[in-house]
Order: C-alpha cells, then sequence, then structure tokens
C-alpha cells in the first residue's frame, strides 16, 4: 500500500471516529494532487505541490470567484465588492486543529496590514454561527467571519482540505494558493506582495 493511500485511510477513519461527515464534492482529483477528498486537516503540501495548487487555481479561472456570504454579525459581504483590495480567503473549521493554529497568526497580520486596505475572509465550511462565535470570541479575531453551511462557495473553490488559503490580488485575481496551515512569515510575504504598486 502506497503511503498515500495509508494517509487517506487514516483520515477516514479519523473521520468515522470524530463523527465528521464526509464531503463528496470536494474534488482532490481534480486538482491532480493525490489528497484525501474529505475536509480534513491538511498537511502543508510540498513546495512543487502548492506551486501546482496555484498553478491549477489560476488557470481554472481568471478571476477569483465571486460569492456572497452572511457574516457572525448578521450582515452579507460580496468579493467583488472588495475589489481594489487584496483579499485572502481562508476557509477553515472549529475542528480543524491546523486552523486553530495559524488563526492567531492570521489576526497579527490583519492588525498589521489593514490600515493599508488588506482583507481577510475567514469562511467557515459548513459550520453554524452558534458554532462559530465561541471560537472567534475565545481567539479574538476581528477580521470578517463569513458562514458557508452549504459549502457551496468551498466548491466553487475547489478546497481540497482545511485549512485552504487564497491570496487574491486587488484586480481579482489569485495569486497564491495554500493547502495547510500557514506561517506568519508566509502570509507577511504574500500580503507585501499584493499590496506592491
Amino acid at each position: 500500500m502506497r503511503f498515500a493511500d495509508v494517509v487517506v485511510a487514516i483520515l477516514a477513519l479519523a473521520l468515522v471516529l470524530s463523527g465528521c461527515a464526509a464531503v463528496q464534492d470536494l474534488m482532490p482529483e481534480a486538482l491532480g494532487l493525490g489528497l484525501s477528498p474529505f475536509p480534513t486537516p491538511t498537511p502543508v503540501l510540498t513546495a512543487a505541490q502548492a506551486a501546482s495548487a496555484t498553478a491549477i487555481a489560476q488557470s481554472a479561472y481568471k478571476m477569483a470567484p465571486d460569492f456572497t456570504l452572511p457574516t457572525l454579525d448578521g450582515d452579507e459581504i460580496t468579493l467583488s465588492d472588495l475589489r481594489g483590495r487584496p483579499v485572502l480567503i481562508n476557509f477553515w473549521a472549529t475542528w480543524c486543529p491546523p486552523c486553530r493554529f495559524e488563526m492567531p497568526a492570521m489576526q497579527r497580520v490583519y492588525e498589521q496590514y489593514k490600515d493599508q486596505g488588506f482583507v481577510i475572509l475567514a469562511v467557515n465550511y459548513r459550520e453554524s454561527a452558534d458554532q462559530v462565535k465561541p471560537f472567534v470570541e475565545e481567539l479574538g479575531l476581528t477580521f470578517p467571519v463569513l458562514l458557508d453551511e452549504t459549502g457551496n462557495v468551498a466548491t466553487q473553490y475547489r478546497v481540497i482540505g482545511l485549512p485552504s488559503s487564497y491570496f487574491v490580488d486587488k484586480e481579482g485575481r489569485v495569486q497564491t494558493v495554500q493547502v495547510g496551515a500557514m506561517t506568519e512569515a508566509f502570509m507577511e510575504e504574500q500580503v507585501q506582495r499584493l499590496l506592491e504598486p
């Protein structure tokens, strides 16, 4: 049995034991990355896999797919309304340890660059506001948290694991895709590139 098959089997078993439902509409084979089709915490990709994910995302759509989602505050945010500003779209869930790991760093990067127009849209994957609010309050997150309760936006973005992050430039084009937890240094590097004139 190949290592990748072992990883998929372990992740599937973990889902069953944890009570998390499998998601059939996430299609990693479409990206050619050989990752699990379940929305599980995803190991950080190799540099080659990350480059491949970014290249495929850029070729799949010239512009980041537009969407409108409700916020925890009861408002709505539409991605295209943010044109002219760099945006990090981060797909995550409260049950995902790597998501929790990177959130404090995301908050620090947001605080550092928000006055320069940088926006984070933290798109929660298939959880209710009641599940998400305590997590957000515990970590003191101040960037917009959106609810993708149906998973439709994650499907639009071909999300193959959580967390998944899409760095979108001021013109609305996907510039970088990161599957797996990000370091603060990586986030800063991407944001600085997006803020360049």
